[in-house]
């Protein structure tokens, strides 16, 4: 098992960003750096961080162009600018909203507030403009386009045919290229084997693996796989004080979680680790 520890301490929405290059490189965020770790297993800064401006995410599409979101706080409102990094290091600093891209460069954004819990959509981002695509007010139903309902989600990935997976309070559901919502896990927030749960959170980051999709339990600390039929089943624990905020896949199978530490009055460091096979 290999684990990096990172120097910089969390604030009250870790992030849950981690994925996995073509090369087997792993990217990941601490909030605001975003560090990778090269060819001697040492983790180095890829894009220095930002004080204020938070990277919840990450996201690499087909041809290896990292996507983030920059969100900060100005004035009385919150911005979010998006900015993409090629696989040399180019850095263009705005790019339009959403960093999840299918093949056909559509973009998908979530609107959402959990606070005020009215309504969570997703959206699409075409060539021709913003067109909605699933979700209206604020609840968990299935169905399709505006018929489906959507709680808080968290994370969001996209497989290979176009489906979008996503954490969805303490559900993950699968969206259709077309629109139809279904769930195919629920109730995963509840842990009667959890080693001292956390009293707030719940599932965070989403992976796409051969047949499964794997998500992190924050509140429980664990990492759970959940099978393209519905199958359920924890496949590893984070020990106290750390707890599973972000998870990717490697394209040769690996696993690697992210990891937030939290003990109130305390600052503990994030790290990375890749599970054992």
């Amino acid at each position: 098992m290999l684990m990096f520890a990172l120097t910089l301490p969390i604030a009250a929405h870790p992030a849950w960003g981690i994925v996995v290059d073509r090369n087997g490189r792993v990217v990941y965020s601490d909030l605001e750096t975003v560090w990778r770790i090269g060819a001697d297993g040492r983790p180095t800064v890829l894009r220095p961080g930002l004080s204020g401006h938070h990277v919840h995410e990450l996201f690499l599409d087909e041809r290896g162009n990292l996507y983030g979101e920059d969100y900060t706080y100005t004035g009385t409102r919150f911005v979010s600018t998006y900015w993409k990094m090629t696989p040399s290091g180019a850095m263009t600093p705005s790019v339009g909203p959403g960093i999840l891209r299918d093949r056909d460069g559509n973009r998908y954004e979530v609107i959402e507030n959990n606070h005020t819990k009215a309504e969570t959509r997703i959206v699409k981002h075409t060539a021709s403009g913003i067109t909605p695509f699933v979700g209206s007010r604020y609840g968990l139903r299935d169905g399709k386009g505006a018929a489906a309902q959507f709680s808080n989600i968290v994370g969001l990935a996209i497989a290979a045919d176009g489906a979008l997976y996503a954490t969805d309070g303490g559900a993950v559901r699968k969206i259709a290229p077309d629109g139809t919502v279904t769930t195919l896990a629920r109730g995963l927030d509840v842990d009667r084997d959890a080693r001292e749960p956390l009293v707030f959170g719940g599932l965070m980051g989403i992976a796409i693996g051969k047949d499964a999709v794997y998500a992190a339990d924050f509140r429980n600390r664990r990492i759970v796989r959940v099978t393209f039929a519905g199958a359920m089943q924890v496949i590893a624990r984070s020990t106290p004080p750390y707890s599973p905020t972000g998870v990717a896949v490697a394209p040769n199978g690996d696993v690697w979680v992210l990891e937030a530490g939290y003990r109130p009055g305390a600052t503990i460091e994030p790290r990375a680790r890749k599970l054992p096979r």
